[in-house]
């Protein structure tokens, strides 16, 4: 179903995965005021990278996923909260895959 809706090969992600080599990660961040944060009582993830195949995210109308372009100079390009998939040129999403 995920390759089809996104009209690739029948199988094209299966076959990028390693035998055994799988993991899920459940990251919850709740609802916090920015004291928390400033007065170093709270910390949230770390700027990091996601090699999975999938990454589903779910936020609120605040944005803070952002994605590195190293061929752009500004390097940064961060996403649309209301869809991520959306908010990504093409060439992210269909690179992302193949």
């Amino acid at each position: 179903m995920f390759a089809l809706s996104l009209e690739l090969p029948k199988g094209t992600p299966v076959n990028k995965c390693i035998l055994a080599a799988s993991e899920i990660r459940l990251i919850h961040y709740p609802a916090t005021s920015i004291e928390t944060f400033e007065c170093g009582l709270r910390k949230r993830c770390w700027p990091h990278s996601d090699f999975e195949i999938v990454t589903l995210l779910f936020q609120d109308q605040v944005s803070e996923l952002e994605l590195e372009d190293r061929n752009r100079p500004e390097g940064i390009l961060r996403l649309d909260s209301q869809c991520a998939v959306k908010g990504l040129p093409e060439q992210y999403v269909k690179g992302a895959i193949t």
